[in-house]
């Protein structure tokens, strides 16, 4: 455990195990740079997202588009 909280520390964000010893996994938990290249891929994603809204009947434009926000907004919390 002290290793896992030095490791977070350098890092420089918290990180939360998400799996026992065996299958030790980790993620950050922190807000992307939006400068970042993950960031740029949350962008693009989006945009790709919005763009494809144009597609759907005017009735669902509004959910679609909500949806497509609410996924960028998890993707730029995740990376």
């Amino acid at each position: 455990m002290r290793k896992l909280f030095a490791v977070a520390a350098l890092a420089g964000g918290l990180m939360i195990p998400l799996a026992g010893p065996s299958n030790a996994r980790t993620v950050m938990v922190h807000e992307c740079n939006s400068a970042s290249i993950e960031a740029m891929m949350c962008g693009a994603e989006y945009d790709y997202d919005v763009s494809m809204c144009d597609l759907v009947s005017p009735g669902e434009y509004n959910a679609c588009r909500g949806e497509a926000t609410t996924k960028w907004a998890r993707c730029m919390t995740s990376c």
